[in-house]
């Protein structure tokens, strides 16, 4: 404390020293208001600095509660699905993610042996709800608009190819098709050709979308200082956290 008081009492010396033997009152009187404008700039910029950070956050709050959280519900839902549930033998490719990014309300396979036709849909998250999500608002990232604006245009253009091969050939079942003439001539038709090219762009934007979601949602924890924990369903631990 003592030492304290001492070079304070000498830098009020120094100054008072400084000022009458180089300083006039006027000069004194110009850094005065200098310092004061400058005071002045760095409040006003203190308070847009708030201002600016507080509209940030509201804006990543409302993104995460009515766009990212509620995707991210479905994804989990899903993987928890795909990682617990007892699949059937035959489709076990969608214990695969990169083989099937989502479940969509189309998702079902014939069993040749059995003839019955085995269905998720009601694990299904590509839906009308799916897509409303996105539709309430403009909140989330332009890279997640984009890329779910495209799906959703080439869902509806390989549900108009799939119409245009149910009318071209009678009795169209997708691939699955017991006859192999019948399922070759749907394959090598241009009706076939380019509902296979929807397909496979659409399972490509998936994958997109998916990515988008996840890198999407751990951005607005990140910022919100929310977790520490992301969210990555690739870890091998990551369902021994929950």
């Amino acid at each position: 404390m003592k030492k304290c008081l001492i070079v304070i009492f000498a830098i009020v010396l120094f100054f008072e020293y400084y000022l009458k033997n180089f300083l006039n009152y006027q000069d004194l009187d110009c850094i005065i208001k200098a310092v004061t404008g400058l005071g002045a700039i760095g409040t006003a910029w203190g308070v847009y600095w708030k201002w600016n950070d507080e509209k940030t956050r509201q804006l990543y709050e409302r993104r995460l509660q009515e766009v990212y959280a509620p995707f991210m519900k479905l994804l989990i839902r899903q993987e928890t699905y795909r990682k617990d549930a007892k699949l059937p033998s035959i489709v076990k490719v969608l214990e695969d993610r990169n083989m099937s990014p989502f479940f969509r309300q189309t998702t079902s396979v014939t069993d040749k042996k059995t003839g019955d036709i085995i269905s998720i849909e009601k694990f299904s998250i590509i839906n009308e709800g799916f897509f409303a999500i996105l539709d309430k608002n403009n909140l989330s990232k332009t890279s997640l608009l984009v890329v779910l604006e495209k799906y959703r245009l080439i869902w509806e253009l390989a549900e108009k190819a799939e119409q245009a091969l149910e009318e071209k050939f009678n009795g169209y079942e997708d691939k699955h098709a017991d006859d192999p003439k019948l399922r070759c001539a749907i394959n090598s038709s241009e009706e076939g050709k380019e509902l296979m090219r929807l397909r496979e762009k659409r399972h490509s934007l998936e994958k997109e979308i998916f990515d988008e979601i996840v890198n999407g949602y751990n951005e607005c924890i990140k910022i919100l200082k929310m977790d520490k924990q992301k969210i990555n369903f690739d870890e091998e631990n990551f369902w021994e956290n929950y």
